[in-house]
């Protein structure tokens, strides 16, 4: 079901395959991303950070040095702004 989504998400021109990232993909455009994010409800976006922190941490355990930029980012994201 989800590689559905994402094959038609694709052909729609919505994502694309990162370049030199294996069978990764990224919004075509960064808007497209962001407005995506920004309809999310704050808590909901907030644990979708958190998420990807977790996996993150457990993939790449062996070289968490090459994901500090990502993980730096996704740890901002998860902070509740005021």
């Amino acid at each position: 079901m989800l590689l559905d989504l994402v094959a038609e998400a694709a052909a729609a021109a919505v994502v694309r395959e990162a370049p030199g990232r294996g069978e990764r993909y990224e919004f075509s455009d960064a808007l497209i991303g962001q407005t995506l994010a920004e309809e999310l409800p704050v808590g909901r976006r907030i644990r979708l950070h958190a998420r990807i922190v977790t996996a993150i941490e457990e993939l790449h355990a062996d070289n968490l040095d090459e994901h500090l930029i990502e993980l730096a980012y996704h740890c901002t994201e998860t902070v509740v702004e005021e």
